[in-house]
């Protein structure tokens, strides 16, 4: 903690305090961009607090005319400096708050188009990180003005489904889901998770005169707690909504954007790591439930029920590792880039390192958070992988059995060709002759001679060697030598069967 304290290492050798140049005020620094299209001044080149305070007092019909905002500084219209302040003191400020939660793409644009052309660029880039739900610290100077921005995207747990009304290609801007394993918390309701962030732009030409811009996501239904920042108050008055209710816009205003800053930074990081400690807790419990319930079972059903379970489970743990990782990691680099003009370059602030450690602790605390999950995350992937490699087993034991069986069908046919083969030898070598020889002599043309039955087997032995030869395709010669082989086989057989005791 007191190395970060003392802020980045390359800081270390600037010889100079960047921070300086915004502690006066510079007049050169306040003038109108584009006076033309805002009521004259009687005196040539006037600064922004001469512009604002004709403007604002005005109580003519001209008020009611179009004023161009194009080109104008936004702080111009929200905030009233007395010129006749004295050098280091800081005079009266009327604020004009403006509170916008969930801010639509109609409000940015406007955002846009009233800033001074100086501030585009940076404010335009505050958008899109806002937008894209990026996880930035930053604080930075310039030759003109200084830049403090943070934005921070977490995850906020409800008991209500809502679905954030703004859409980019007919998406919404902030998407949420169902917080899985409900069957295993013993409760009938399902708790849903919803994608919140804070984002917030201080920026401006010195400590006199700075702009702010707050962006609050909760369009799950938190927008209505403005309300009770304002009620029973004057206008103007109540408490800050940017820090979270927890200070007074008249009674203790923050004129100085470094400590602003840091107190909205420790509010809310103290918040994310407060909603991030319910939401994983609660999930913790549900998948420690689940956990217990699965230990035992080291296969999954037909329908792969936990395998999909299992697998929703850490995607959703995948999303909220990635995102307090954002936050973390993004604490981390700020640490070496924009935390000196909080600690080194503001050795007089002597309230701001509690600040600065409250926000290091929370930081820690979503680390912690972040760990648990990651275990979480590595149990039920091990847990995954063995049902995979059980399903695995289970289908190539099922692919052997069918193959067994595949072969056992084959051998079979395999036999029956056998069969169907001799069969049909038979019915050509043997059957063929037998029934046409006994056709012949069935005729009545033919006339037995004495001796029918030698005639009958004379000729049925012509038929047989003549149909061996037209079915086997043989020469005489052939034909010959297969009638021998098979005399010589079959009489070694009978022989051996006469020797039989």
């Amino acid at each position: 903690m007191d190395y970060e304290l003392q802020g980045g290492r390359h800081e270390l050798s600037r010889a100079y305090n960047p921070w300086d140049n915004f502690r006066t005020r510079n007049e050169n620094n306040h003038k109108a961009e584009d006076t033309s299209r805002l009521f004259p001044s009687s005196q040539p080149d006037p600064t922004s607090s001469q512009v604002i305070d004709t403007f604002l007092k005005h109580k003519s019909h001209r008020l009611n005319k179009l004023v161009l905002r194009r080109w104008q500084l936004l702080e111009d219209f929200l905030n009233e400096v007395v010129r006749e302040s004295l050098p280091g003191t800081r005079s009266y400020i009327d604020d004009v708050d403006s509170y916008v939660p969930n801010i639509t793409s109609g409000c940015a644009l406007v955002l846009a188009a009233t800033i001074a052309q100086r501030s585009a660029s940076p404010v335009r880039g505050f958008l899109h990180r806002y937008l894209g739900r990026e996880h930035v610290f930053i604080a930075s100077t310039t030759s003109w003005g200084f830049f403090l921005e943070f934005h921070i995207p977490y995850h906020a747990m409800r008991e209500i489904d809502a679905t954030d009304p703004r859409t980019i290609f007919k998406k919404p801007l902030r998407k949420g889901g169902t917080l899985p394993l409900k069957k295993f918390a013993n409760i009938k309701e399902d708790l849903y998770y919803h994608e919140a962030q804070t984002s917030s732009l201080s920026w401006g030409n010195d400590e006199w005169f700075w702009t702010e811009i707050f962006l609050v996501d909760t369009y799950f239904g938190s927008e209505e707690n403005r309300r009770e920042y304002f009620a029973n108050y004057d206008e103007g008055d109540g408490f800050d909504p940017p820090l979270g209710g927890q200070s007074s816009l008249k009674k203790k205003p923050h004129y100085d954007p470094r400590e602003y800053f840091l107190r909205k930074l420790d509010v809310r990081i103290a918040q994310t790591a407060i909603e991030y400690s319910t939401l994983v807790e609660t999930f913790t419990e549900r998948m420690e439930a689940y956990a217990e319930s699965i230990k035992d079972h080291f296969e999954d059903d037909k329908v792969m029920t936990h395998t999909r379970t299992i697998g929703h489970v850490i995607e959703t743990i995948q999303i909220f590792v990635g995102c307090i990782s954002g936050i973390v990691e993004a604490w981390a680099s700020f640490r070496y880039t924009g935390l000196a003009l909080f600690c080194q370059h503001a050795p007089e602030k002597l309230s701001w390192p509690p600040i600065i450690s409250n926000i290091a602790g929370n930081i820690a605390e979503l680390d912690r958070l972040r760990k648990t999950l990651t275990r979480r995350r590595e149990l039920f992937k091990f847990k995954l992988e063995s049902f995979h490699t059980v399903s695995s087993l289970s289908q190539t034991e099922s692919t052997i059995k069918q193959a067994n069986v595949a072969n056992t069908q084959a051998d079979r046919a395999v036999s029956q060709g056998e069969d169907l083969k001799t069969l049909t030898q038979m019915t050509v070598y043997i059957a063929f002759p037998l029934l046409f020889t006994t056709a012949f002599f069935s005729m009545d043309f033919a006339d037995p001679p004495a001796y029918p039955w030698a005639v009958f087997i004379g000729v049925l032995c012509g038929v047989f060697i003549i149909n061996y030869m037209i079915a086997s395709q043989s020469s005489p010669w052939q034909t010959y030598i297969d009638f021998v082989t098979w005399f010589r086989v079959y009489s070694g057989r009978m022989r051996r069967w006469v020797r039989r005791p």
